[in-house]
């Protein structure tokens, strides 16, 4: 990955590649640094808030866990009313929540 990451070192999908292989790891911080990488990099790519979510609900950060799932998009809302549940925090009324529409 490192590899990689120096051959493309502007690569957000790289980046946060990196990110995933330091949580499997179980390297929290690493894994939280490299994700904020990945944000400076591109902060519109959702999946590096999709990583940050699972990074902070790891490290029992529910609120931050939730607001980094609620930040990658609407298709993870359920994700986020559980962590802001576990974090003893209200929830989100449905009617809130930015969802499809259906067509």
């Amino acid at each position: 990955m490192q590899l990689a990451q120096s051959l493309d070192p502007v690569s957000a999908i790289i980046a946060r590649d990196l990110a995933m292989v330091h949580y499997y790891r179980r390297d929290f911080e690493a894994a939280l640094d490299q994700c904020d990488h990945t944000i400076e990099l591109n902060p519109h790519f959702a999946p590096a808030y999709w990583t940050l979510g699972l990074i902070q609900e790891q490290r029992k950060d529910f609120d931050e866990s939730a607001a980094a799932f609620q930040r990658a998009g609407p298709s993870l809302a359920a994700r986020s009313r559980a962590c802001t549940a576990r974090s003893g925090a209200p929830s989100p009324s449905p009617a809130s929540a930015r969802w499809p529409s259906a067509s």
